[in-house]
């Protein structure tokens, strides 16, 4: 029957951009979703509060390890875990899942965990940002790397 909701989201132009596509999508079913642009700091600190209806967030990076993103956004204990998501399976699984070198058997369990994730998950995962990356010679010590986001400075460094 259609219903209104608001959903918080970082006051930057592409963020804004997607979540008109998204409020665009809501309304050919009947639903209107207000967007509420904030900047970082204060979208930061009611997320942490979970003080929001919905909160349209965007990604870090994809990790080598699944361990990386899943543990914490997903384990009840998770440090980034703001939705107050997960339940005892999922915190096991991922518990074990972090304890085993064997790759095939690592890949089961995260597969595994993630369908449970998505079944039950208040996250809908829509895009991932394009990362461009440009190389001078006098850079030294950086290898262009789709796992990374956020460049850490202290990685590479200019020869002169």
């Amino acid at each position: 029957n259609g219903f209104k909701f608001e959903a918080k989201d970082y006051n930057t132009d592409l963020e804004l951009r997607v979540a008109q596509a998204i409020k665009g999508q809501l309304a050919e079913v009947g639903i209107d979703m207000e967007i509420v642009p904030l900047e970082e700091g204060k979208l930061g600190t009611e997320r942490t509060a979970t003080k929001y209806e919905a909160i349209l967030s965007h990604g870090s990076g994809l990790p080598a390890d699944p361990d990386e993103v899943l543990y914490p956004y997903f384990h009840r204990k998770g440090a980034s875990n703001y939705a107050k998501c997960g339940s005892a399976q999922v915190d096991e699984l991922l518990e074990k899942a972090r304890q085993i070198y064997d790759k095939g058997e690592r890949k089961a369990l995260y597969a595994k965990i993630q369908s449970l994730i998505i079944d039950d998950s208040p996250f809908i995962f829509v895009h991932h940002d394009i990362i461009t990356s440009a190389m001078n010679q006098k850079v030294m010590g950086f290898t262009p790397n789709i796992d990374v986001y956020n460049f850490q400075l202290d990685w590479f460094w200019l020869r002169k």
